[in-house]
């Protein structure tokens, strides 16, 4: 078993700009392609924490995510981070999880704490 190559991406959001966050992250999942099997991306990173949610929310299969899913599998690696989602007329902060094929995997309300009394687990083939 090969160790799990990790990276944390810090990236300087353009406010409210998906288009253009989505451009800068290619450009550092390229620079970052065969030394890295998971990147984990900056919380909200494809808009920042707007305050126009309503406006910038799109499905788990809207653009953000689709692009996400095409980055991941011509890279060969996985994804991890959140976006705001809608779903039946509301908005959440909506964590994601990219397979290296692209397979995504949601958490419905990004509540990532233990202490909440849940944990997700998500069995992928990456570090085993």
């Amino acid at each position: 078993m090969r160790p799990l190559r990790l990276s944390i991406v810090q990236t300087d959001i353009v406010w409210e700009d998906k288009q253009a966050n989505l451009r800068n992250l290619k450009d550092k999942l390229e620079k970052l392609s065969g030394t890295t099997d998971l990147v984990v991306l900056p919380e909200m990173f494809s808009t920042g924490f707007s305050m126009q949610s309503h406006v910038f929310a799109e499905s788990v299969s809207g653009n953000t995510i689709t692009a996400l899913r095409k980055q991941a599998a011509h890279y060969q690696l996985a994804l991890a981070g959140s976006f705001i989602a809608t779903e039946n007329g509301a908005c959440y902060n909506r964590g994601f999880f990219l397979t290296p094929q692209g397979e995504p995997f949601f958490i419905t309300n990004a509540t990532f704490s233990v202490r909440a009394g849940r944990v997700t687990i998500f069995q992928v083939v990456i570090g085993k």
